[in-house]
């Protein structure tokens, strides 16, 4: 069998006409802020402080382990973090203001959650935070925080650790105990 020798081929270049950006509807760009796979995260409103979070960007939403949730009379409450977990207080939260909504676990599972509107401090930064409230005791980081709170806000760099810009100041650390048991 004998194999032809193909003809040489003749590259012409050649660019494709660009979009008129008068056509486009540009949205304001706004800054967003590098962060790495885990953060160290404040929850002013609920007391807690320097508690390390997984960046979870296939997470759609955002966890907080809790325990004690119980809801009695339209009042949701709950305790945060474990007994044995170093930032662990014994103060009961509560709330009129939550959700309930089925969420997929980790293991792909449908789980009904209570969901809680609190603040997140991060870096610089605080803002408000959806939260789903669920055990999270089997897992290594008791905060994981889903794409729905890092989108158009953060960029994550998955082979950095803690890369949120700190603030000089850190936020009040001492809240009074009148106001840790509300969180809105």
């Amino acid at each position: 069998m004998t194999w032809l020798k193909p003809e040489r081929e003749r590259i012409i270049p050649f660019s494709l006409p660009l979009a008129s950006t008068e056509s486009l509807s540009l949205k304001k760009s706004r800054k967003k802020n590098l962060i790495g796979r885990r953060e160290q995260v404040d929850f002013p409103d609920l007391g807690v402080f320097n508690i390390t979070a997984k960046i979870d960007t296939g997470a759609y939403t955002s966890a907080l382990h809790c325990h004690d949730i119980r809801e009695e009379n339209g009042v949701l409450y709950f305790k945060v973090l474990d007994p044995g977990h170093p930032e662990h207080g014994s103060t009961v939260h509560h709330t009129l203001s939550y959700t309930q909504k089925d969420i997929k676990n980790s293991f792909g599972e449908n789980e009904r959650r209570y969901i809680i509107v609190t603040r997140l401090k991060m870096g610089k930064r605080t803002l408000r935070l959806t939260l789903s409230l669920t055990n999270r005791g089997t897992m290594r980081y008791p905060v994981l925080i889903g794409r729905r709170f890092l989108k158009n806000r953060y960029i994550v760099d998955v082979a950095g650790l803690n890369l949120a810009p700190l603030s000089i100041q850190p936020e009040s650390i001492f809240i009074p105990a009148a106001n840790r048991n509300s969180i809105l």
